[in-house]
């Protein structure tokens, strides 16, 4: 009750009341967001294993009024001790709706409720880049082979991530998502493409790194000391805005390697 309005207004009328109250409703800014936002995800997903849960979602959610939202209407937002639980669903609303990037280095945006596999992600890409680089360049994706076999249980298979084969040159790549350390790739890795190169018979293998320039290439021993013929290609690749740029510096890269002249 707000007593100073009560004495100015209603006293004459002492049946009245003059109060303030709040109104719990549905229909706000927050849930025409949150509704927004889930027909947005109904609209562009691609998994068939998440139709239903947004679907079963969109059935228990209020339908709400369709609404314009730009960045100045999360601007607006106030966020108060009933409101605070929506504030990372809102973020990551955000993120959908005015289709921002997330970034994982310090910023004012909340995004680790939204990751990706970069490496799954990183995979792809190159996959889908080399594909289109020459017609008769055959790109094989996740190609498994057997590796080992314990005397009791399943084998062990080997799979790089791409095996190029144009003519009667096969060549094996693998992409990883991480920073090269002083341009050196880690012995792990190296040790993983030797293999690659031996179990698939590719006398050239490569690792592709993102975020740096330049390429160099490396030699194998063998066992008695000399230095053989098993080459392991080492190709940084820049990333940047221009994902064309990006595309035709893999396909030309990998077109020199194969010897390919168009």
């Amino acid at each position: 009750m707000l007593f100073g309005k009560q004495i100015q207004q209603n006293i004459v009328h002492q049946e009245r009341f003059y109060v303030r109250h709040a109104t719990y409703d549905v229909f706000h800014t927050l849930h025409f967001i949150l509704y927004k936002t889930i027909k947005l995800l109904q609209k562009i997903n691609t998994n068939p294993n998440l139709h239903g849960r947004i679907g079963a979602l969109l059935l228990h959610f209020p339908e709400m009024p369709e609404v314009k939202v730009t960045s100045a209407t999360f601007e607006r937002i106030v966020y108060n001790r009933k409101t605070q639980s929506y504030k990372k669903a809102i973020e990551i609303a955000k993120l959908l709706l005015l289709q921002y990037h997330p970034d994982l280095t310090k910023g004012p945006n909340h995004v680790l409720a939204l990751m990706f596999d970069m490496n799954v992600l990183w995979e792809k890409f190159v996959l889908h880049s080399l594909r289109k680089a020459h017609g008769l360049v055959k790109v094989q994706p996740q190609v498994s082979k057997n590796f080992w076999k314990p005397i009791n249980g399943n084998k062990v298979s080997i799979r790089p991530d791409m095996v190029l084969r144009y003519k009667d040159t096969v060549m094996v790549l693998d992409t990883k998502w991480k920073n090269l350390a002083n341009y050196k790739p880690s012995v792990e890795d190296l040790r993983q493409m030797f293999t690659y190169g031996h179990y698939f018979e590719a006398r050239d293998t490569a690792l592709i790194y993102p975020g740096l320039t330049g390429q160099y290439q490396g030699l194998y021993y063998h066992p008695n000391g000399e230095v053989s013929d098993q080459v392991c290609h080492i190709l940084p690749v820049k990333v940047e805005n221009n994902v064309n740029a990006i595309e035709k510096n893999l396909q030309d890269t990998i077109k020199t390697l194969l010897n390919i002249n168009d």
